[in-house]
């Protein structure tokens, strides 16, 4: 009788953990974060394979400017703000997850991974395409031990984000901004060939 018993109470805990599981399968959806998180290790696999094209530089002794130089600068700007994009990606995403729980497609899919790789390159192009000039020299070259963005520019990239980057953690902290600061810094930010042409040229050593 005991042995009855408890071959029904086994067979009913059985059944009741089918029902659960079967719910919950039948509940689950699949989300997106798999594609951005391997979007975000690529980025990460960018940045090693610019850092380890420094064996170049160790090799010579010396860095200097060229095709090999410009294409480590560009590779690690690529690295760097693809983590930047894809990290917010992610955090967006999960954000929608637990909060606003938007339905997201394969379209949208398809779309984010798109538009945001090709952010990316068009964030990096945007340096030698429109922004460098013969006068000011290349804005991929020598920085420091290895090849990143040029001293220049990059001084004056920093002149173009400060206006913007104080504006926002203001607003972050609690502070109100007037319309006129978001317009004025959003401005700056903007016209970025035009503050760079403007800012004097200072010594680079």
């Amino acid at each position: 009788m005991a042995t009855k018993r408890s071959l029904r109470s086994s067979e009913l805990a059985l059944y009741y953990y089918y029902c659960l599981l079967a719910k919950r399968f039948k509940t689950y959806h699949p989300t997106n974060i798999t594609p951005y998180f391997i979007s975000l290790l690529l980025a990460n696999v960018l940045q090693a394979i610019a850092t380890i094209l420094n064996v170049r530089w160790v090799h010579d002794g010396i860095v200097f400017d060229g095709g090999f130089c410009s294409f480590q600068g560009g590779l690690k700007n690529v690295a760097n703000v693809g983590t930047a994009l894809w990290s917010f990606v992610i955090a967006a995403h999960v954000f929608n997850l637990l909060f606003l729980r938007w339905h997201t497609t394969r379209a949208s899919l398809a779309a984010t991974l798109v538009g945001g790789w090709s952010a990316v390159l068009l964030i990096v192009a945007v340096g030698p395409i429109a922004i460098e000039t013969p006068e000011l020299g290349p804005y991929f070259g020598v920085s420091g031990y290895w090849c990143w963005i040029t001293e220049y520019f990059f001084v004056a990239y920093s002149v173009i984000i400060i206006p913007v980057a104080l504006a926002r953690f203001s607003s972050f902290s609690g502070h109100r901004i007037p319309l006129w600061g978001t317009i004025a810094t959003d401005v700056i930010f903007n016209l970025t060939v035009l503050l760079i042409s403007a800012v004097p040229e200072f010594p680079m050593n």
